[in-house]
Protein backbone atom coordinates (compact mmCIF):
# COMPACT_ATOMS: atom_id res chain seq x y z
CA UNK A 1 0.00 0.00 0.00
CA UNK A 2 0.98 3.40 -0.58
CA UNK A 3 1.36 6.34 2.16
CA UNK A 4 -1.21 7.84 0.85
CA UNK A 5 -3.51 4.94 1.11
CA UNK A 6 -2.73 3.80 4.72
CA UNK A 7 -3.14 7.68 4.75
CA UNK A 8 -6.77 7.58 3.68
CA UNK A 9 -7.72 4.04 5.59
CA UNK A 10 -6.84 5.85 9.10
CA UNK A 11 -8.60 8.73 8.53
CA UNK A 12 -11.81 6.81 7.85
CA UNK A 13 -11.20 5.15 10.68
CA UNK A 14 -11.49 8.04 13.00
CA UNK A 15 -14.17 9.30 11.03
CA UNK A 16 -16.40 6.16 11.58
CA UNK A 17 -17.07 7.22 15.42
CA UNK A 18 -19.28 9.85 13.97
CA UNK A 19 -20.72 7.79 10.81
CA UNK A 20 -20.37 4.21 11.50
CA UNK A 21 -21.16 3.82 8.30
CA UNK A 22 -17.88 4.21 6.63
CA UNK A 23 -17.13 1.33 7.73
CA UNK A 24 -19.36 -0.49 5.28
CA UNK A 25 -18.85 2.22 2.63
CA UNK A 26 -15.04 2.87 2.44
CA UNK A 27 -13.16 0.99 4.75
CA UNK A 28 -12.43 -2.07 2.84
CA UNK A 29 -12.04 -0.31 -0.43
CA UNK A 30 -8.61 -1.60 -0.79
CA UNK A 31 -9.27 -5.27 -0.19
CA UNK A 32 -6.82 -7.94 1.38
CA UNK A 33 -4.23 -5.60 1.06
CA UNK A 34 -5.79 -2.95 3.16
CA UNK A 35 -7.62 -5.41 5.40
CA UNK A 36 -3.63 -6.95 6.25
CA UNK A 37 -2.80 -2.93 6.94
CA UNK A 38 -5.65 -2.85 9.12
CA UNK A 39 -5.13 -5.92 11.05
CA UNK A 40 -1.81 -4.08 12.15
CA UNK A 41 -3.93 -0.98 13.49
CA UNK A 42 -5.83 -0.86 17.25
CA UNK A 43 -8.17 1.53 17.41
CA UNK A 44 -8.91 2.13 20.36
CA UNK A 45 -6.58 -0.61 21.76
CA UNK A 46 -9.06 -2.38 19.97
CA UNK A 47 -8.56 -5.34 17.47
CA UNK A 48 -9.91 -4.10 13.98
CA UNK A 49 -12.52 -6.43 13.98
CA UNK A 50 -13.97 -6.01 16.96
CA UNK A 51 -14.07 -1.97 16.73
CA UNK A 52 -16.00 -2.07 13.47
CA UNK A 53 -18.28 -4.54 14.96
CA UNK A 54 -18.78 -2.37 17.81
CA UNK A 55 -19.08 0.63 15.62
CA UNK A 56 -21.37 -0.84 13.21
CA UNK A 57 -23.55 -2.00 16.56
CA UNK A 58 -24.64 1.73 17.14
CA UNK A 59 -26.95 1.91 13.69
CA UNK A 60 -30.31 1.64 14.52
CA UNK A 61 -30.57 -0.42 11.17
CA UNK A 62 -28.29 -3.30 13.36
CA UNK A 63 -29.93 -3.08 16.48
CA UNK A 64 -31.25 -6.37 18.26
CA UNK A 65 -28.39 -7.85 15.83
CA UNK A 66 -25.29 -9.97 16.63
CA UNK A 67 -22.62 -8.82 14.07
CA UNK A 68 -19.73 -11.89 13.02
CA UNK A 69 -17.02 -10.70 11.01
CA UNK A 70 -14.15 -12.43 9.14
CA UNK A 71 -12.17 -10.04 6.96
CA UNK A 72 -13.95 -7.85 5.41
CA UNK A 73 -17.18 -10.18 5.48
CA UNK A 74 -19.69 -9.73 8.06
CA UNK A 75 -22.79 -11.81 8.98
CA UNK A 76 -25.90 -10.47 10.69
CA UNK A 77 -27.82 -12.95 12.72
CA UNK A 78 -30.85 -11.69 15.07
CA UNK A 79 -29.87 -11.29 18.71
CA UNK A 80 -33.59 -12.32 20.44
CA UNK A 81 -35.22 -15.26 19.69
CA UNK A 82 -33.82 -16.37 16.45
CA UNK A 83 -30.31 -16.76 18.09
CA UNK A 84 -31.66 -18.89 20.38
CA UNK A 85 -32.95 -21.26 18.12
CA UNK A 86 -31.13 -20.82 15.04
CA UNK A 87 -27.37 -20.62 15.84
CA UNK A 88 -25.05 -20.20 13.00
CA UNK A 89 -27.45 -19.17 10.63
CA UNK A 90 -27.20 -15.49 9.31
CA UNK A 91 -30.27 -13.52 8.16
CA UNK A 92 -27.88 -11.14 5.61
CA UNK A 93 -24.26 -11.77 4.79
CA UNK A 94 -22.10 -8.64 3.75
CA UNK A 95 -19.21 -8.04 1.56
CA UNK A 96 -17.23 -4.63 2.63
CA UNK A 97 -14.82 -5.05 -0.29
CA UNK A 98 -17.01 -6.47 -3.38
CA UNK A 99 -20.07 -4.15 -1.97
CA UNK A 100 -22.44 -6.97 -2.38
CA UNK A 101 -25.16 -8.60 0.58
CA UNK A 102 -26.80 -11.54 0.20
CA UNK A 103 -29.58 -12.67 2.23
CA UNK A 104 -30.78 -16.03 3.65
CA UNK A 105 -34.06 -17.55 3.80
CA UNK A 106 -33.09 -20.45 5.87
CA UNK A 107 -34.36 -19.04 9.20
CA UNK A 108 -37.93 -18.31 7.23
CA UNK A 109 -37.56 -21.85 5.92
CA UNK A 110 -37.21 -23.49 8.88
CA UNK A 111 -39.86 -21.43 10.79
CA UNK A 112 -42.61 -22.06 7.79
CA UNK A 113 -41.73 -26.28 7.74
CA UNK A 114 -42.09 -26.24 11.04
CA UNK A 115 -45.13 -24.49 10.99
CA UNK A 116 -46.85 -26.47 8.36
CA UNK A 117 -45.38 -30.13 8.14
CA UNK A 118 -46.48 -32.96 10.57
CA UNK A 119 -44.61 -33.54 14.03
CA UNK A 120 -42.21 -36.07 13.83
CA UNK A 121 -43.29 -39.94 14.41
CA UNK A 122 -42.29 -41.65 17.11
CA UNK A 123 -39.50 -44.16 16.21
CA UNK A 124 -40.27 -47.75 16.06
CA UNK A 125 -37.53 -49.74 18.44
CA UNK A 126 -35.23 -51.88 16.16
CA UNK A 127 -35.16 -55.40 17.71
CA UNK A 128 -32.93 -58.27 17.97
CA UNK A 129 -33.18 -60.38 15.03
CA UNK A 130 -34.61 -63.91 15.34
CA UNK A 131 -31.45 -64.63 13.90
CA UNK A 132 -30.07 -63.64 17.27
CA UNK A 133 -32.86 -64.46 19.29
CA UNK A 134 -32.18 -67.88 19.29
CA UNK A 135 -28.86 -67.07 21.42
CA UNK A 136 -31.16 -65.33 24.21
CA UNK A 137 -30.86 -68.11 26.73
CA UNK A 138 -27.74 -69.45 25.61
CA UNK A 139 -26.13 -72.79 27.28
CA UNK A 140 -24.24 -75.66 26.46
CA UNK A 141 -27.05 -77.80 26.94
CA UNK A 142 -28.56 -75.99 24.31
CA UNK A 143 -25.95 -75.64 21.74
CA UNK A 144 -27.85 -78.58 19.52
CA UNK A 145 -30.91 -76.92 19.49
CA UNK A 146 -29.09 -73.70 18.60
CA UNK A 147 -27.09 -75.77 15.99
CA UNK A 148 -30.58 -76.86 14.83
CA UNK A 149 -32.34 -74.01 14.59
CA UNK A 150 -29.20 -72.65 12.37
CA UNK A 151 -29.17 -75.21 10.39
CA UNK A 152 -32.65 -74.29 9.09
CA UNK A 153 -31.62 -70.08 8.81
CA UNK A 154 -28.96 -70.99 6.76
CA UNK A 155 -29.34 -70.39 3.01
CA UNK A 156 -27.77 -72.70 0.63
CA UNK A 157 -26.69 -75.72 -0.23
CA UNK A 158 -26.38 -78.52 2.20
CA UNK A 159 -22.46 -78.13 2.99
CA UNK A 160 -22.65 -74.34 3.57
CA UNK A 161 -25.18 -75.37 6.42
CA UNK A 162 -23.13 -78.61 7.84
CA UNK A 163 -20.38 -75.96 8.39
CA UNK A 164 -22.43 -73.34 10.31
CA UNK A 165 -23.45 -75.64 12.34
CA UNK A 166 -20.30 -77.13 12.98
CA UNK A 167 -18.51 -73.79 13.62
CA UNK A 168 -21.62 -73.09 16.31
CA UNK A 169 -20.82 -76.54 18.05
CA UNK A 170 -17.14 -75.97 17.96
CA UNK A 171 -16.99 -72.26 19.40
CA UNK A 172 -16.47 -71.69 23.61
CA UNK A 173 -20.27 -71.06 25.23
CA UNK A 174 -19.02 -67.60 26.56
CA UNK A 175 -17.21 -66.20 22.85
CA UNK A 176 -21.33 -66.96 21.87
CA UNK A 177 -22.80 -65.31 24.86
CA UNK A 178 -20.57 -62.13 24.79
CA UNK A 179 -21.59 -61.41 20.64
CA UNK A 180 -24.48 -62.03 22.21
CA UNK A 181 -24.53 -59.39 24.58
CA UNK A 182 -22.88 -57.34 22.26
CA UNK A 183 -25.36 -57.35 19.67
CA UNK A 184 -28.19 -56.43 22.95
CA UNK A 185 -25.59 -53.90 23.70
CA UNK A 186 -25.65 -52.28 20.38
CA UNK A 187 -29.44 -52.54 19.59
CA UNK A 188 -29.79 -50.35 22.53
CA UNK A 189 -27.43 -47.90 21.86
CA UNK A 190 -29.55 -47.62 18.76
CA UNK A 191 -32.85 -47.04 20.30
CA UNK A 192 -31.10 -44.49 22.65
CA UNK A 193 -29.87 -42.50 19.91
CA UNK A 194 -33.36 -42.75 18.15
CA UNK A 195 -35.53 -41.57 21.27
CA UNK A 196 -32.39 -38.63 21.19
CA UNK A 197 -32.75 -37.70 18.26
CA UNK A 198 -36.81 -37.86 18.32
CA UNK A 199 -37.00 -35.69 21.19
CA UNK A 200 -34.73 -33.17 20.10
CA UNK A 201 -36.65 -32.87 16.77
CA UNK A 202 -39.79 -32.61 18.47
CA UNK A 203 -38.41 -29.93 20.79
CA UNK A 204 -37.31 -27.87 18.13
CA UNK A 205 -40.07 -28.16 16.05
CA UNK A 206 -42.85 -27.22 19.07
CA UNK A 207 -40.53 -24.55 19.48
CA UNK A 208 -40.60 -23.29 16.33
CA UNK A 209 -44.06 -23.82 15.81
CA UNK A 210 -44.94 -21.28 19.16
CA UNK A 211 -42.44 -18.59 17.77
CA UNK A 212 -42.60 -19.17 13.88
CA UNK A 213 -45.07 -16.97 12.72
CA UNK A 214 -44.03 -13.98 14.83
CA UNK A 215 -40.57 -15.04 13.74
CA UNK A 216 -40.55 -14.52 9.99
CA UNK A 217 -42.30 -11.50 10.68
CA UNK A 218 -39.27 -10.00 12.41
CA UNK A 219 -36.74 -11.93 10.05
CA UNK A 220 -38.29 -10.08 6.82
CA UNK A 221 -38.79 -6.57 7.98
CA UNK A 222 -34.84 -6.77 9.31
CA UNK A 223 -33.72 -8.14 5.84
CA UNK A 224 -35.95 -4.85 4.44
CA UNK A 225 -34.28 -2.45 6.82
CA UNK A 226 -30.46 -3.77 6.10
CA UNK A 227 -31.61 -3.95 2.30
CA UNK A 228 -32.41 -0.46 2.33
CA UNK A 229 -29.63 1.11 4.44
CA UNK A 230 -27.16 -0.85 2.01
CA UNK A 231 -28.92 0.39 -1.26
CA UNK A 232 -28.37 3.28 0.08
CA UNK A 233 -24.63 2.97 0.75
CA UNK A 234 -24.41 1.84 -3.12
CA UNK A 235 -24.12 -2.02 -2.44
CA UNK A 236 -26.26 -4.71 -4.57
CA UNK A 237 -27.65 -8.07 -3.98
CA UNK A 238 -26.17 -11.19 -4.92
CA UNK A 239 -27.66 -15.12 -4.60
CA UNK A 240 -26.84 -17.06 -2.04
CA UNK A 241 -23.62 -19.35 -3.86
Amino acid sequence: MTMEQAEELLDCLKQTKSSPELILKKLFTYGVEGMNFLYQVQPDNKHICDFCKEQLSTLPVFLDCIIEQNSFEFKIYLQSECRKCFHNIPIVTIDGYAKTFCLSNQVIEECRKAIENPLPEIPKEEKLSEDWAIFSDYSFMKKPYAAIQTFQRINGRLPRKIRGCLRLLLTPTERVRDAFDKEVKFIQCVNERSKKQYKEELERQQELRAIGRGMVALVEKKQREITEFLLDLGYCTVEKK
